[in-house]
């Protein structure tokens, strides 16, 4: 029987992740640098990856497949393969109407149990609205998808920090110097690329 090892992590100020200074510090070039660092990790078989990884493939959805853009273009030989979720080079258009949607809102003032160890830090943001959430997220209830799961992914969710927000979008470059495999791959429905164009015209890999 064939299995592929995967890693998931969380983007530092997520999760279990250390949280630095939102503006300044938690920003699209520090997370493909963080990840820099696990790439080496992981072909050298250090801790905590029980063995040497010859061959890595990147995986990423919306603002991760952004983090991934980034890390092709800084560190080219970093990932043997890409896949890009939710992507579009057109990201910055859809800020504005997903931050209204899913009512992004400074996550220490809005949930202070949770991210009271923000220490004032407001430029940590969080979805306020469960059916913006959903709608921009989700399509075709009880046909796609379990309604109930929504809840359950809406109570786990992340944030998502305004340097984040401001380098994702104003810093989509071309990876210029990535020769390696892509597959970009976008729903019909997906409310977060649907100011993406078709990338299949484009001489170059984004």
């Amino acid at each position: 029987e064939v299995s592929y090892p995967t890693f998931s992590f969380d983007r530092l100020g997520n999760g279990m992740s250390d949280h630095p200074n939102s503006i300044t510090v938690v920003q699209c070039p520090a997370q493909a640098a963080t990840i820099h660092e696990l790439v080496k990790l992981a072909r050298a078989g250090a801790s905590p990856f029980p063995r040497q990884f010859r061959n890595l493939i990147f995986v990423g959805s919306s603002l991760g497949s952004i983090v991934g853009n980034v890390v092709n273009v800084q560190y080219p030989d970093d990932f043997n393969s890409t896949i890009l979720c939710s992507f579009s080079k057109f990201w910055a258009n859809a800020v504005p109407g997903f931050t209204a949607t899913a009512e992004l809102l400074p996550a220490v003032l809005t949930d202070s149990t949770r991210y009271g160890f923000l220490n004032g830090d407001l430029g940590y943001l969080i979805a306020n609205s469960l059916s913006g959430v959903e709608y921009l997220l989700y399509y075709g209830p009880d046909q796609y998808y379990d309604p109930s799961f929504i809840a359950l992914d809406y109570a786990a969710r992340g944030t998502i920090t305004i340097g984040e927000a401001i380098t994702g979008a104003l810093g989509i470059s071309v990876a210029e110097e990535y020769t390696d495999s892509v597959l970009v791959l976008n729903g019909n429905q997906d409310g977060q690329s649907l100011f993406s164009r078709s990338f299949i015209s484009f001489s170059r890999v984004l």
